[in-house]
């Protein structure tokens, strides 16, 4: 009697585990298995924004993209693979963007991309903030520091098989089939499914910025610009921050995309290095932080690093120019958006179109703007540069109202009289 009822509970047992598990799958909260979706019941993924580390690269192996889109939140949030304006070479085309990951995180995702042999393009997009630190230090060859993507990948930093690549995706399966945060953030998917404001990914990695839009709708967007600028004032303030190893004029961000370059060329796949565009007060706060000579020095760095491959080209989309100088009024309402920028620092995908298309060397039925977008070359970086500097003069002299708000803003911040 006892055996029969022991029995039976433990099939009992077992099968709600299975149906547990099933349930979690099917629904995919993190997007980790990408089994099924469907608009209205799983689509939309609320809850795998704090899993990104932890799914993006399972999704990005699956995905085996012909380009891959790579950097942090900017290009996540500005480059949609979906654009009419990429190349039917370029297709598919995968984001693997994720927020808040250093270079060399950046880096490992697409060596481990490049590894499987069928990426053709790297489209990158580099942050200063990534490049600068309140301490650099070595060692300044790779393989760097391990990260806490790394076993999440297939290769090592060495590009061999990855020993421990199967025990933690076992490990992020359990986690996602049978624990019980992975059972409520599968209702919570359910609960939210169809919400237009719900943060989310779509299965190509890109964030559509749906929790911008809701913000927008219903704070106005002069919130995120207000947020945005003290946390770069905030970011910057704090010292002292170096581009280098001190009497190095290198560092591992700058070793992580040589790194890569050296794979890309060795494997003939084409690398477009971008740098993101700024807002005109992203800009202002670097100048207003003391940064804008480190800033050029990072730059210089790059156009040197990147002229000794063949198959790396770079590109600056910093600039005053009309997406830049798109200001928030006082008279703009709740719903009322700017068109090229979310906040200071995230360029929305109307402007990722005109940069897929300048990087394309076309139009895209956009209208050709030869002034944004700037490839870079040994040649005629001191030119280039000398333009960013009138343009940032031109900014303070035209806009005064503007550049006194963020220099009362950033004193405010630093402690600065």
């Amino acid at each position: 009697m006892f055996r029969t009822y022991f029995v039976r509970t433990l099939l009992l047992g077992s099968a709600l585990v299975l149906l547990v598990a099933a349930f979690n799958v099917l629904v995919d909260p993190y997007a980790l298995f990408e089994v099924w979706r469907a608009p209205g019941f799983n689509d939309d993924k609320p809850m795998a924004e704090s899993r990104l580390r932890t799914s993006k690269p399972y999704q990005l192996m699956r995905a085996r993209p012909m380009t891959l889109v790579a950097g942090n939140s900017r290009p996540e949030l500005g480059i949609d693979p979906r654009s009419p304006c990429w190349d039917e070479a370029d297709r598919p085309v995968y984001n693997a963007g994720v927020p808040g990951v250093g270079v060399y995180e950046q880096a490992r995702l697409i060596q481990s991309v490049l590894a499987q042999g069928e990426t053709r393009r790297v489209v990158w997009g580099l942050d200063f903030l990534d490049f600068i630190g309140s301490r650099q230090s070595g060692p300044l060859h790779w393989p760097l520091p391990p990260s806490q993507l790394d076993d999440r990948l297939p290769v090592d930093a060495e590009g061999r098989p990855n020993t421990g690549y199967r025990l933690q995706w076992l490990r992020d399966t359990r986690d996602a089939t049978l624990s019980l945060d992975a059972l409520v953030d599968s209702v919570s998917t359910l609960i939210q499914a169809g919400d237009r404001f719900a943060s989310t990914r779509r299965s190509d990695g890109f964030n559509p910025a749906r929790d911008y839009v809701g913000i927008v709708n219903t704070e106005g967007q002069g919130v995120l610009f207000e947020q945005k600028n003290i946390e770069v004032m905030q970011r910057l303030a704090r010292g002292p921050l170096e581009l280098y190893v001190p009497e190095q004029a290198w560092s591992q961000a700058l070793e992580s995309v040589r790194h890569v370059l050296q794979l890309a060329q060795h494997g003939g796949v084409r690398v477009d290095l971008f740098i993101n565009p700024y807002h005109a007060d992203y800009l202002g706060v670097i100048r207003l932080s003391g940064h804008w000579e480190r800033l050029e020095q990072w730059k210089r760095s790059l156009v040197t690093l990147a002229a000794g491959y063949d198959n790396a080209v770079l590109w600056d989309f910093n600039g005053f120019d009309r997406y830049s100088l798109q200001v928030v009024t006082t008279d703009m309402k709740p719903g009322d958006a700017l068109t090229w920028y979310w906040e200071p620092a995230h360029y929305r995908a109307e402007l990722g179109e005109r940069m897929i298309a300048r990087l394309n060397d076309s139009d895209c039925d956009l209208g050709f703007d030869p002034a944004f977008g700037v490839r870079l070359s040994p040649d005629d970086i001191d030119r280039h540069l000398a333009r960013l500097r009138g343009g940032l003069h031109d900014f303070a002299l035209e806009q005064p109202a503007r550049w006194q708000a963020l220099a009362a803003g950033y004193r405010a911040v630093s402690g600065a009289n």
